[in-house]
C-alpha cells in the first residue's frame, strides 16, 4: 500500500563501510565513538562476521552479531537522512549535539515522584555539576562514559 517504507538495502557494501570505520585510529570523519561502559560481549557482536572470498559477509558460526547489523542499520538510516550532506553550521535538529547548559539532572532510578511536599528533597540536593563544553568532542557529561 506504500505506507510503511521498504528499502533495499546493501548490506555488504555498508558492513565493509562500518568496518573501515571501526579500523580507525584517528577522530574525524568516519570515526565511531563508544561508551565506556559497553562490555566485551557488544565487541565480540560487533566483530563476529567474516568476509568471505566471494564479498559477503557471514557468520562463521552460530555467535551473536547483533551490534554489527545493528551499527550497519543505524548507518543506513542516517544516510537515509542526508548525513553525508548536512551543512555543520546549521545541522538539523537530529544531528545537534545536545546542550549541556540544558540539560537536566537525571533523578535516582528508585525515587518515585510523591504527592506529599514534605517528602520531596530540594533542587540543590540532587542537582549535578555540569562541566563547561568547549569543544565538540567533550563528554556530554561527567558521568557520560565516554559519549560524546
Amino acid at each position: 500500500r506504500g505506507d510503511v517504507p521498504i528499502y533495499l538495502l546493501q548490506t555488504n557494501e555498508l558492513k565493509d563501510r562500518i568496518s573501515s570505520h571501526l579500523g580507525r585510529d584517528t577522530v574525524g570523519n568516519n570515526y565511531i565513538h563508544f561508551p565506556d561502559w559497553l562490555e566485551d560481549s557488544f565487541y565480540d557482536e560487533l566483530t563476529y562476521e567474516e568476509r568471505d572470498s566471494n564479498g559477503k559477509w557471514s557468520k562463521p558460526g552460530k555467535g551473536a552479531n547483533e551490534a554489527f547489523d545493528l551499527t550497519v542499520y543505524a548507518h543506513a538510516l542516517v544516510i537515509l537522512l542526508g548525513y553525508e550532506k548536512i551543512k555543520w553550521e546549521n545541522p538539523p535538529k537530529w544531528a545537534r549535539l545536545p546542550d549541556v547548559n540544558n540539560v537536566k539532572s537525571p533523578q535516582p532510578a528508585n525515587r518515585q515522584p510523591s504527592s506529599s511536599s514534605t517528602s520531596i528533597q530540594s533542587h540543590t540536593e540532587t542537582q549535578e555539576t555540569k562541566p563547561s563544553v568547549s569543544s565538540a568532542w567533550s563528554p556530554v557529561s561527567a558521568n557520560s562514559g565516554g559519549w560524546v
